[in-house]
Formats: structure tokens, sequence, C-alpha cells
């Protein structure tokens, strides 16, 4: 069996987190930073990287948070987000937390580590889906770097579209996961234009758009249920922001 206490002791640089139990922060290289608790029975280590100036108030508020929230961050399958984070200074409300088959943490130097390690990053509620699939987790329109701490918001969007005017479109006939940007670009070129907008939020709640010389919401992707309703374009926007980033 793997001692982690042991082996993180043991990394470059290694210090004890200053009021948080079986915490370590250590930097192998110049500007880039590594922290880590053990979950309470020590079989687990909750690890998050970043790169910059060094952090000391984020070092303890995420190793903290992982490990009062360890059992809810290690269900992670492929992911896990618990929310309630608060670090001062810091805009994230949420920790995420990454299943060792997703993340492949030291996959090459130590691969006995791998499966006793989970990555973590510090979040936003918007941006983690109800039941989120391992291709949502792994798409690359979600984050640059996660990790990044000085990020914006990227929320949790999929959606398909057809504009008729632009000849631009979606493939295929599922909802693909997007950057938020792409649907209120699509949002706008929608004006004067056959075709439709149907997009996705983190709840899995679903919205088509179309234009009949204004913008019709049908709040569903069935476009015969529960009836519409009309929206001008300032509107629509304000309408779509808040179903995608609340």
């Amino acid at each position: 069996m793997v001692d982690l206490a042991s082996t993180v002791r043991e990394f470059k640089g290694s210090a004890p987190v200053a009021g948080v139990t079986d915490a370590w922060y250590w930097s192998p290289a110049p500007g880039l930073h590594f922290c880590g608790t053990l979950t309470e029975d020590g079989s687990r280590l909750l690890q998050f990287h970043f790169r910059g100036p060094g952090d000391e108030q984020m070092v303890r508020s995420i190793t903290a948070f992982a490990r009062a929230h360890g059992a809810e961050l290690t269900a992670a399958d492929p992911i896990a987000a618990v929310s309630g984070f608060r670090c001062e200074g810091r805009p994230f409300d949420t920790v995420a937390a990454l299943a060792p088959v997703i993340a492949k943490p030291y996959s090459y130097e130590r691969p006995e580590l791998t499966p006793h390690v989970y990555v973590m990053y510090p979040g936003y509620a918007c941006e983690f889906a109800d039941g989120q699939t391992e291709a949502e987790t792994l798409a690359k329109e979600r984050f640059a770097d996660p990790g990044a701490l000085d990020r914006k918001p990227v929320p949790f969007v999929r959606m398909r579209f057809r504009n008729d005017r632009t000849g631009a479109g979606s493939m295929g006939d599922e909802r693909g996961v997007a950057r938020p940007d792409v649907l209120w670009h699509e949002l706008a070129e929608l004006e004067n234009s056959p075709g439709f907008v149907e997009f996705e939020n983190r709840r899995r709640q679903v919205w088509r758009v179309e234009w009949d010389g204004t913008y019709r919401v049908t709040e569903s992707a069935a476009p015969q249920a529960a009836g519409s309703r009309e929206y001008g374009r300032e509107e629509l926007l304000a309408f779509a922001r808040e179903r995608v980033e609340g």
C-alpha cells in the first residue's frame, strides 16, 4: 500500500500547510505551485496546482475545504463539484475534483500514485452540469487552464444551431459542448435569419430559439411543447445569460 503522507513529505520543497491537518505545499520549480491534503483515512490525496506568483491564502483555503469535503470530492465519477468554497480576494465559489482515471496524475513518473490522487481546482457553480459525463468534462471548449487563479467563469453550455443566412451551423442532431460566447454570437446572428438555436444549461434545461419577425423562445427541445414567448434581441440575450450563468 502506498504511504501517501510519507510520499508527499518527500516531494521537493514540501512543507506543512499551517492550520490544516495532513496538508502540504510544495514547489518543484519556480512559478509552479502544488498543494494537497489527504482524506481522513489517508488513502487518497486531493491535489491542486497553479502557476505564477504564490498564493498562501489560496493554498490554505483550498486544502482546508478539501479536507472538510474529502468524501464528496473523492466521489468524482468522472468529476465532483462541491459548492460553498470561499477564498479571500478570489471570486471562486466551488471546488471540483477529477477522478484519477480522468486526470491521470503521475502516470509517467510515479504511476503507483495515480489511482490515489484526485486533481482539484477552484471554479464556479455555473461551470458544472448535473450528471456531467467524461466527454463533457474533457471537452476542449471547457477551460484553457482550469487552475488559473485569475480566470473568469466559463458557464456550462451545450448547443446546436442552424443559420440559413450565414450558412453557419453545428454538426449532427445532438447538442455539443460550446463556449458561452458562441451561444451569445449565434443568438444575435439569428435575427432576420431562418434557422434556430437550441441551448442547454447545467441543470439540463433546454430552450429553442427561432426567428419569425421576432425572437421566439420555446422552453423545451420540442417546438410543439409548452408554448412560446417573443423577445427582442437584448431581452433575449439577458434571458439566455440568466439561464446559463445562474
